[in-house]
């Protein structure tokens, strides 16, 4: 490990070494649990009152302004809550078998989807044999962006980058912390030494950077520019499995046109406007479906949404086929929602 660190001062040979990933010990995702009980497997569930409202104790603005469905009412008053919406982190599960009918918007081991390094480690269990990622070096499915934690992972991930450097292959990578979103700290490099000084801000991931993503042409600017569309996902139930995705997507675009150059640019390699001050494109859904089947014809958003939503489906099943702290756990009363940001690849040059 302290070889591959000094690496930027003292280059070093490590293609010999092997860049395969393995799934960590149980230790592992003890060490990175949150403090979480876990519910009990004879943990028995009621249904919500239907004789009064449902009380409702929400810590989001919006739901306390615009719930007004009579079958439900905003209480002050958390131990008097049927469903808890929080965007606090919910911890106690056990506890909620004293309160067999209640609900909360959150499910243990969420971390598990939420911390990208976790993530990617659920996704790469999503071997299926049919989509998986033709790759000499390592395994993983197709969707997944092969991705290294540079804490774990350091010395894989350099034997990675040099033989893809030796086949001459592309080697741009997006670095990213495990907890940061909306592009923060965010860096895009083909430069090994650079990436590996990176983590000297907090711990990252290493990310290939897709670089041949599907653009959407903005007449607006005359530019064939990135985007990214971000769902809701919820997590209805673990065992069997139930997993429900919102038809609305949310569509965010970059402003410049895209290609690999100015890697600093974040009009150009970034499609989170919203929080910064840059001009912010907006779209509705059908209007972005019609705009994508005429831009694509032969690739039309049906398409595309059916493998989106079976990449979802493959992701939960990953996420729920251990027992925790490996994976996420049944519980009748927990009911997670997650937004997913996907981006669009070719497959290939054509």
């Amino acid at each position: 490990m302290r070889d591959a660190q000094m690496l930027p001062w003292f280059p070093l040979d490590m293609s010999h070494l092997t860049p395969e990933q393995k799934e960590p010990s149980e230790d592992h995702f003890m060490f990175r649990r949150m403090n979480e009980t876990f519910p009990t497997a004879d943990s028995k569930v009621e249904d919500l009152p239907s004789d009064r409202p449902v009380r409702v104790y929400t810590e989001y603005e919006y739901i306390q302004k615009y719930l007004t469905d009579p079958r439900f009412v905003v209480t002050d008053c958390r131990e008097d809550a049927d469903i808890l919406w929080l965007v606090s982190h919910f911890q106690d599960f056990r506890a909620l078998r004293e309160k067999p009918h209640s609900r909360v918007n959150q499910c243990p081991c969420e971390h598990l989807l939420t911390v990208k390094d976790l993530l990617a480690i659920i996704c790469r269990r999503a071997l299926d044999g049919e989509n998986d990622l033709q790759d000499p070096d390592i395994k993983g499915p197709s969707w997944l962006p092969v991705t290294y934690c540079l804490k774990r992972e350091l010395v894989q991930f350099i034997s990675y980058f040099q033989r893809r450097e030796m086949r001459g292959e592309d080697n741009h990578w997006i670095v990213k912390p495990w907890n940061l979103a909306r592009g923060l700290d965010h860096t895009i490099t083909k430069n090994l030494n650079h990436i590996l000084r990176l983590p000297s801000t907090g711990p990252k991931i290493a990310q290939k950077y897709i670089s041949n993503p599907v653009l959407f042409h903005r007449a607006d600017i005359r530019a064939d520019v990135k985007f990214d569309l971000q769902f809701i996902v919820m997590l209805l139930n673990a065992q069997p499995l139930k997993v429900a995705v919102y038809k609305g997507f949310w569509i965010r675009f970059a402003n410049e046109t895209f290609d690999l150059t100015q890697l600093d640019n974040e009009q150009k390699h970034f499609t989170v406007n919203n929080y910064k001050n840059a001009f912010l494109l907006q779209m509705y859904c059908h209007d972005f479906i019609a705009k994508f089947n005429a831009q694509y014809p032969d690739s039309t958003w049906k398409i595309v949404e059916k493998k989106i939503y079976s990449m979802f489906l493959k992701v939960f099943k990953a996420a729920t086929m251990r027992d925790p702290p490996a994976g996420i756990p049944h519980n009748p009363q927990c009911k997670g929602f997650y937004g997913f940001d996907v981006m669009l690849e070719w497959q290939n040059e054509g």
